[in-house]
This record gives structure tokens, C-alpha cells and sequence, in this order.
């Protein structure tokens, strides 16, 4: 789906209960001031254990206008990359996608919209998700399934999925979860599926960094990720595609 700044605003007024000249005017400062009020909310809260991490995650609404940002700008492609990963999925036939931790929702919408049978995944209860769920009823998309995680273990079924796609989500883990999710991804994959990751690990980490949500504890992963996969029994395909054999 090709949506504009100002359908996005539109989505984010009714959502939101929020004046539409508000949010387009919010939106129009780009995804830099976006990116900058995560961090801020993220500090003015200050998490510090697991729990406190994941009541802000539920409680924050600053994912919905980044995230809406993100996914508009033309700098990124955002729309563009999800293309290529719907053209590599129907070559490899590919149908059911888990897409873990897809916030506001557009690669679910890219993929439902291309015929594959989508799973949208995130965090129930959060408002990131909320908004995604209305997205989906807005666009009459009835045949997406939700399948929300209550809290950091992951509980997707196993051997339910032709691929799981996970864009910029690991990194966000608390201590030991990138490799409990790894796991459990591999085993929610059929064999002879995928795996597709783009993750942040070491991209402005830290509580002084400019992403402070990506925690430092998982910036070993920038040098671990692949071992960690070959360790499970993913077996490298090509940059970001890895194959359950």
C-alpha cells in the first residue's frame, strides 16, 4: 500500500482523537523529529527493569507517528522494501508469513494485499498494536489474523509458517531474548521455510544513544547474529535470508 503523508495523518486523527491539521502538521516535520520524541518519551519514562521496559512499550503512542513517518518517506522505500520481500517470498512460495513485532502494520498490509495469509504479531494490549488492529478494520482487511504476544516469550506456534519476517524488533529484547526468540523462530518455521531479519543491533544503543529502546545488552549481536542463526540450524541463503532446512 502506496499511502500518503496525509493519509497517515488522517489514520493517526481518528485513532487518536486528534485534530487532522494537528497531525498532518506533526507528520510534516519528518521522521527525524519523530525519531528524536521516541527517545525523549523513552527517558522521560526511564525503564529500567524487564517490566517497566514492557509497560512503556504498551503505554507510548510515539511508535505510531515514528513508525507513520518512517514508512512515508521516500528516503527510506519503506514500501519498496517491503515489495522485495513479498517478491522473494512468492518465488520461494511462501504464502504464510509470521510478520513479528510489524508495529503500525504495513508490511502485514503490503503482504495481505499481494495474497499472501499475513500473521500480524506484537505486543497486545500496546497502543502501537491497537493502531495497527484499526488500520486493518479501516482498510476492510478481515482475513488478517493477529497473533499478539502478552509479554517477552514468545508463544507463536511451531510449524505453522512457510517464513517469518522480523524487521527492526530484536534489538529491542531484553538480556537473553535475542537467542530465546531465535530458537523459537526456527522452530515455528516449517522446514524447508525462511527466515528474513533486518535488525539494528549496535544502532544508537545504550542510554546515552540515539535509540536508547535498543538496549545495549544485545550490540554483541552486530558480530553474533550469524553464528548464532548456523548454531540453531538456519543455514545462510543470502544477505537477511536465512533457510530452516
Amino acid at each position: 500500500m502506496n499511502l500518503t503523508l496525509e493519509d497517515r495523518a488522517s489514520e493517526i486523527s481518528t485513532f487518536l482523537d486528534l485534530p487532522y491539521e494537528d497531525c498532518i502538521a506533526r507528520l510534516r516535520r519528518g521522521f527525524g523529529y519523530q525519531h528524536q520524541q521516541v527517545a525523549q518519551d523513552w527517558r522521560r519514562a526511564n525503564p529500567q527493569t524487564d517490566e517497566e521496559i514492557l509497560d512503556w512499550y504498551r503505554t507510548t503512542e510515539s511508535y505510531i507517528w515514528e513508525l507513520s513517518a518512517y514508512h512515508a518517506d521516500p528516503g527510506f522505500n519503506y514500501s519498496g522494501m517491503c515489495k522485495g520481500i513479498a517478491d522473494g517470498l512468492l518465488a520461494k512460495r511462501a504464502y504464510r508469513v509470521l510478520c513479528l513485532g510489524d508495529g503500525i502494520g504495513d508490511l502485514t498490509l503490503h503482504l495481505n494485499e499481494d495474497c499472501f495469509a499475513p500473521v500480524y504479531h506484537d505486543l497486545a494490549a500496546s497502543n502501537t498494536a491497537k493502531f495497527a488492529v484499526a488500520r486493518f478494520r479501516k482498510y476492510e482487511k478481515r482475513m488478517i489474523i493477529t497473533d499478539l504476544t502478552m509479554g517477552w516469550e514468545p508463544d507463536f506456534c511451531h510449524l505453522q509458517y512457510d517464513a517469518v519476517v522480523s524487521l527492526d524488533f530484536l534489538e529491542h529484547l531484553p538480556e537473553g531474548g535475542v537467542e530465546k526468540w531465535a530458537r523459537a523462530i526456527y522452530a515455528a518455521v516449517k522446514p524447508g521455510g525462511w527466515f528474513v531479519a533486518q535488525n539494528g543491533f549496535a544502532m544508537g544503543s545504550g542510554a546515552q544513544g540515539s535509540i536508547p529502546c535498543h538496549l545495549a545488552c544485545n550490540d554483541r549481536f552486530e558480530q553474533d547474529w550469524d553464528p548464532l542463526l548456523a548454531s540453531i540450524g538456519f543455514v545462510q541463503a543470502a544477505s537477511n535470508w536465512y533457510f530452516r532446512p
